[in-house]
């Protein structure tokens, strides 16, 4: 709970600082819209300014003096500016439903904020909170060899490094569940300046219960608030397209909030390449060439507020978005092998994919299914549709924008939204399905629902619809995230017992943890490293060329490789359950060790990924490697070196 209060803290004084710095050009905004703006890019300008700090050596270690400096300033800002919401009314009748949404919404989210990460926390555990707990540890930002994904853009993320320590979970998870609210609130301001309150409480609870909003606002996972970065500079963009007077101040908030996008995610890249695209088709259509130069002056700010990610990119690993586009721009400590695995998870969601490409034929399917087919577009298990339900979209996404195509005829602004809408739906189909892609387009939607909450007895419909999607996306999440979690958040289970039961792995870890001298350990199967307060290494082939598996040809090569980069001990976590019963069974798990069945040990040795399992049975067999303890789900083994 002090982590959680902690970083509620810290993120009011972000929004302080974001009021300070935007001043000159959010003052036409509605107040609401000023506050969740200004939140959004307080957080993230906080961890873009700790890239700066951290990459200087042990610059987290002083440099969390001029940080406490800015989280002052931003409290003293907001003191001056604490009665911007002075005079905005609550919700009034019918609204009261919708406010109600959203605070039963954020209640649940919040105890999967306070609630330790398992195994459907995926990510948090892998790398989105272990590779900034690397960092506050090493006290600076270093290149991770062995987690590629601390190569990605890490604006929010990097921010987590100053609490993470002290805190834990809850100070990381809290910054983007505040981070959902944020954003939330501007977008109820920009629908209540554009179609009245009554709208404005019904936008902005259609975008926060969407199941993965709502999922996601209580886990560390960034695509919520990179897909309202997006979301809300295209809507500030296009506004241009009808709202003259203040076209540049929106287009120089446009640009910040892209820029922030581009330091979140990748696919920043292509919501600004997309944003460009439409507005720049917009002006010449309208014959508006005056137009043109608010594009450029986008693409400049964006570059501006989000490039050093990319830099920073080229620098150390030759490839501005490494390690995507292998085959264009190379990069360090990666090959085609390893570039072939992960262009082939990105082609494994959704559907009318196979072998021979893209069937565009199935673009409505695809499209649609993200409501009745969620899958199908989420971890795992993908291709059987068996992913994680919570991190479906929605029928919330559609409905603003199937009754702005048959119902309301669009005008400036509508249409821009609606072009950006669909072109970024054929982007999404032509390279990867997965839901988190179009995080973007939930506030577009929310948005163009605004007038369907004031349009009569059709908008009536689809303000039902939204209703009965609220409600059913607060059931799933308290059977999926209440129901299991609040007994830890009331103390009436422990985090240890919550863990050992919902994440088996946990068990391992505490032995871990316990080992004298904080040796280093490889995991192979197991990514979840956010646990561990010893070092270790993701050291499955896949992950990463420095530990040379091509050139091993006996155990005691393996053993060397392994030493060379410090590793005294491994885990294995056993995972296949057609071969890792043989596997185990080699490994000692029921008796002595023995040698793999001969066909399975010749299938692996040839098999660049698989290849390390006969080397460690190997290893295991000449007492190189010996078995410290098995568990249910894996072993943890101790090297003995050779010196």
């Amino acid at each position: 709970m002090i982590g959680f209060l902690a970083s509620v803290f810290c993120c009011l004084c972000a929004c302080g600082l974001g009021l300070l710095v935007l001043k000159r050009w959010i003052g036409h905004l509605d107040p609401a819209a000023q506050v969740g703006i200004s939140g959004l890019v307080g957080i993230t300008g906080l961890g873009t300014i700790t890239l700066f700090i951290g990459i200087v050596p042990d610059g987290l270690r002083w440099g969390k003096f001029p940080m406490i400096a800015l989280v002052l300033l931003g409290f003293w800002s907001l003191m001056r500016q604490k009665d911007i919401l002075k005079g905005t009314k609550g919700p009034q009748g019918s609204q009261l439903f919708w406010a109600g949404l959203i605070a039963f919404g954020s209640l649940f989210s919040l105890v999967g904020v306070l609630t330790p990460s398992v195994a459907t926390d995926w990510d948090s555990i892998a790398y989105h909170m272990a590779v900034p707990k690397i960092y506050a540890i090493a006290g600076s930002i270093h290149r991770i060899v062995y987690i590629h994904h601390s190569n990605f853009p890490s604006a929010i993320e990097l921010l987590f490094t100053w609490g993470i320590l002290p805190f834990g979970q809850s100070w990381a998870k809290t910054i983007l569940w505040m981070s959902s609210l944020y954003g939330t609130i501007a977008l109820y301001g920009l629908v209540r300046r554009k179609y009245g309150p009554k709208a404005a409480w019904i936008s902005a609870a259609s975008f926060y219960t969407v199941p993965t909003v709502i999922w996601e606002s209580g886990t560390a996972y960034i695509d919520v608030v990179h897909g309202l970065l997006g979301g809300l500079a295209v809507l500030l963009f296009m506004s241009a397209l009808e709202d003259g007077d203040h076209a540049l101040p929106n287009t120089i908030l446009a640009g910040v909030l892209l820029g922030f996008a581009c330091g979140t995610k990748y696919t920043g890249l292509v919501t600004v390449a997309l944003a460009l695209f439409v507005f720049g088709v917009a002006a010449l259509v309208l014959k508006r060439k005056s137009w043109l130069k608010l594009c450029g002056l986008v693409a400049l700010i964006a570059f501006l507020v989000g490039g050093c990610w990319y830099i920073k990119n080229i620098i150390l690993q030759k490839n501005p978005v490494y390690p995507f586009a292998y085959e264009t721009f190379g990069g360090k400590n990666w090959d085609e092998r390893r570039a072939q695995i992960y262009h082939k998870e990105q082609l494994s969601f959704g559907v009318g994919v196979s072998t021979h490409g893209k069937h565009w034929q199935e673009l409505g399917h695809a499209l649609f299914g993200l409501a009745y087919q969620p899958g199908r577009y989420v971890n795992p298990m993908q291709t059987e549709g068996g992913g994680y339900p919570n991190g479906a979209l929605g029928i919330g996404l559609f409905a603003g924008i199937l009754f702005w195509c048959f119902i309301r005829k669009p005008q400036k602004l509508e249409s821009g939204l609606l072009g950006f809408c669909g072109v970024t739906c054929l982007m999404w189909f032509g390279l990867s399905q997965q839901s988190r892609y179009l995080t973007d387009l939930l506030p577009i939607g929310a948005f163009l629902v605004g007038e369907a909450a004031v349009s009569g007895r059709l908008g009536n419909f689809v303000v039902t619809l939204l209703g009965l999607q609220g409600l059913y996306s607060l059931g799933m999440e308290k059977l999926t995230v209440v129901d299991p979690g609040l007994p830890v958040v009331l103390g009436k289970e422990s985090r240890k017992t919550y863990l050992e039961t919902d994440l088996p792995y946990y068990q391992a870890v505490e032995d871990m943890n316990a080992q004298p001298d904080k040796p280093r350990v490889a995991l192979y199967d197991q990514v979840f490293g956010y646990y561990l307060n010893i070092p270790y290494f993701w050291a499955n082939p896949p992950h990463c060329t420095v530990i040379p598996y091509d050139s091993m040809k006996s155990p005691q090569d393996y053993v060397a490789g392994l030493e060379k980069q410090g590793i005294s001990l491994i885990y294995v976590q056993y995972v296949d359950p057609k071969h890792d019963r043989d596997f185990a069974d080699a490994l000692g798990i029921t008796g002595s060790p023995h040698p793999l069945p001969a066909d399975l040990s010749t299938k692996w040795s040839e098999d660049w990924v698989q290849k390390w399992k006969p080397l460690l049975v190997g290893s295991v067999l000449d007492h190189s490697v010996v078995p410290i303890k098995f568990y249910r789900f894996g072993a943890l083994f101790q090297i003995q070196t050779s010196q």
